[in-house]
């Protein structure tokens, strides 16, 4: 009946028609233009063929269909709000289109299905989930909402209260969670999903489910008393948005337009969700949280590209016995790798094993399986990757140096550690093969920080860096290489923060004050807990000291904007200068640093993401106002450059302001 690029349909003896997602160039459906394009005309393909009788939407990816394809929000977002809320009602209508066939229509949910796939699912008149699946709108993670009907079939499906919960949180469900929502009408095991969607589907065409009514449910106002409504909303309002992350709209937008849409029949419903939508996407927080996601990708293909071509790690050895050392030894042996370990460090690596809570008793017999002692220094070298601490590298008599001179390199030689300079080039002069060392830095916190940082040294082969950023991986942490310049990329964004809130402590902030501004903006340490974390507490106890003193002697205090507004700079530049001694690579990269590594606030996207939402030309204005009393602040050469020139970190996206 109809062949696309990324759909077919079918039509089989018994007047079913089967509508399946196939995207040819890619292992995910998505719902892009192309997608969107074809969806519409395979609908009015079916829609006039009387020979169908009955719609069964299914996908031949692992996943049913993602979503929203993220990539085409930077040239929709950059639409005046009128035009932006009218082809987000355009492309909704295709889903009207579904939902309006004169026939019956079963989705069978076989893997993911989120935003636009499960609003898709949710113009079905019944869906059928496979036990494996998940469901959800995400959208507010994307500092959005649903644009495709989420937020209004979704209460007449499944009542206001779990619609607000589902839309609010964003958080996807499993089966059975999805069940109890009643946002699914069934779930099967896996094998049976297509049997029983059929079957679903058949009862419809012979009568025996009132499919009709399903449908018709979900096209005029939602059927409750409007002080309940009021009620439903009220107490969701008061629940919800205290919890919502700062400067994040897009909740508190999804509730209006939802209790707006609520007493309304379909298409008005759908024209405030549609409006809602391209208001909540010309904010700061829609832009940056969009960049901070293709960001994220960004950084997952350069770390594969990285370790393309890496020997597997096989087999490991870590020689230190710090707290350090015994945390990645679990990690390692968490990721199902054996590692061998000083004798001295396996009954505190038994300790840890014993708090890791969400292993059972097996599991944690698993992980002592793993891991063993001891590691000799002639017996390392049967190993294919050592990780050692600088400490023992830079010990005049160590074993280490006498070994690494009169027996073979192992393929790999990791230097980990969770300071700013692992010192790779005193390490390597110890070694028989300095190009197999690399280094791995994890910053601090070490159990929350997703970032680690592989550090290429002067003599590092690629091999060895793909080595590196290949085990990183394996232990699902979000590795970017960097060049080996003292603090890498994270402890120097993280001093600049901390010596920006100094600066502005030593004119008479207090220190808790600006711990609770930089922390209303979003930020997730205030830089007097990071200093803590960073072990500065010397430093902290002083600048306290200071900044009381002043504030004793009256000195001229600054307001809330103008403490953010310093310390932001100061980030920003710093971030700028690390791209400008090619410390590391790319805008992505020092954004997805910032968040994941110092806590900057989502909602700006990251230093650079906030630079060009500002613009540079005011940026660089900002700075100039302030250099001359905060030397951090001074704009480098590549800002002014990308000034003259009206450059961006990034393609255009929403309106600056």
């Amino acid at each position: 009946m109809y062949s696309g690029k990324t759909l077919w349909v079918k039509l089989f003896a018994d007047g079913v028609a089967e509508l399946c997602f196939e995207r040819a160039d890619s292992p995910i459906n998505k719902f892009d233009a192309l997608t969107m394009t074809e969806l519409r005309e395979a609908l009015q393909v079916i829609a006039s063929e009387p020979r169908v009788l009955g719609l069964l939407a299914t996908s031949a990816k692992d996943v049913f269909v993602v979503g929203a394809d993220i990539t085409e929000f930077v040239a929709m977002f950059d639409q005046p709000v009128a035009e932006l809320a009218s082809g987000v009602r355009r492309s909704s209508e295709v889903f009207v289109t579904l939902e309006d066939l004169q026939i019956p229509t079963v989705a069978a949910i076989n893997g993911y299905a989120l935003g636009g796939g499960f609003e898709f699912a949710l113009a079905c008149c019944i869906r059928v989930m496979s036990d494996v699946a998940h469901v959800g709108l995400p959208e507010v993670s994307l500092g959005v909402i649903p644009g495709f009907g989420g937020t209004v079939r979704m209460c007449r499906t499944a009542g206001i209260a779990r619609a607000i919960d589902w839309v609010t949180s964003g958080k996807p469900a499993d089966a059975q969670a999805a069940l109890a929502a009643r946002a699914v009408d069934s779930v099967v095991a896996a094998p049976r999903l297509r049997e029983h969607a059929l079957e679903q589907l058949r009862l419809c065409m012979g009568g025996r489910i009132d499919w009709r009514s399903l449908r018709e449910g979900k096209l005029g106002p939602v059927k409750a008393h409007l002080a309940e409504r009021a009620a439903v909303f009220a107490e969701s309002r008061s629940r919800i948005l205290p919890h919502c992350p700062p400067h994040q709209p897009a909740a508190a937008i999804a509730l209006d337009a939802m209790e707006q849409g609520a007493a309304l029949e379909r298409g008005a419903a759908l024209d405030i969700e549609s409006m809602a939508f391209a208001q909540v996407a010309k904010t700061q927080a829609a832009a940056a949280l969009v960049q901070k996601f293709l960001n994220g990708q960004q950084v997952k293909r350069l770390a594969n590209r990285a370790a393309k071509g890496g020997t597997e790690v096989a087999s490991v050895g870590i020689l230190g016995d710090r707290d350090f050392d015994n945390w990645l030894a679990v990690m390692v042996a968490q990721a199902g790798l054996c590692v061998q370990v000083p004798t001295a460090s396996i009954a505190l690596i038994d300790d840890l094993i014993d708090g890791v809570s969400h292993a059972g008793a097996d599991q944690r017999q698993t992980l002592r399986d793993r891991i063993q002692a001891p590691v000799s220094a002639a017996g390392q070298w049967t190993l294919d990757t050592v990780i050692a601490p600088t400490e023992l590298q830079l010990e005049p008599a160590s074993s280490w140096q006498v070994s690494a001179k009169t027996v073979p390199t192992p393929r790999t030689v990791l230097i980990a550690g969770c300071s700013g300079d692992l010192r790779l080039k005193a390490c390597a002069a110890n070694l028989h093969e300095p190009g197999a060392l690399a280094g791995l830095h994890f910053p601090q916190p070490v159990e929350d920080t997703q970032i680690v940082e592989v550090v290429r040294g002067v003599q590092t082969s690629d091999a060895a860096v793909a080595a590196a950023t290949g085990f990183a991986l394996r232990l699902g942490k979000t590795p970017i290489v960097v060049q080996d310049h003292q603090g890498y990329v994270v402890n120097r964004m993280r001093a600049a923060y901390v010596r920006a809130a100094l600066c502005v402590m030593e004119q008479g902030v207090l220190p808790a004050r600006v711990d609770r501004i930089l922390a209303d903006f979003g930020w997730r340490f205030g830089p007097v807990r990071l200093m803590d974390i960073m072990g500065m507490d010397q430093v902290n106890k002083q600048a306290c000291a200071l900044s009381e003193s002043l504030v004793q002697e009256g000195t001229q205090n600054l307001s809330d904007d103008e403490v953010v507004e310093r310390v932001m700079l100061a980030f920003l530049v710093e971030a700028v200068r690390l791209l400008e001694e090619a410390v590391v690579s790319t805008a992505a990269e020092v954004d997805i640093a910032a968040l994941q590594g110092v806590g900057c606030p989502a909602w700006i996207g990251g230093p650079l993401t906030y630079a060009d939402w500002l613009g540079l030309a005011a940026v660089v204005k900002k700075c100039d106002a302030l250099k001359e009393h905060h030397p951090a602040c001074a704009p480098t050469a590549r800002m002014r450059a990308m000034e003259v020139a009206g450059d961006r970190f990034y393609p255009a996206m929403a309106t600056s302001p």
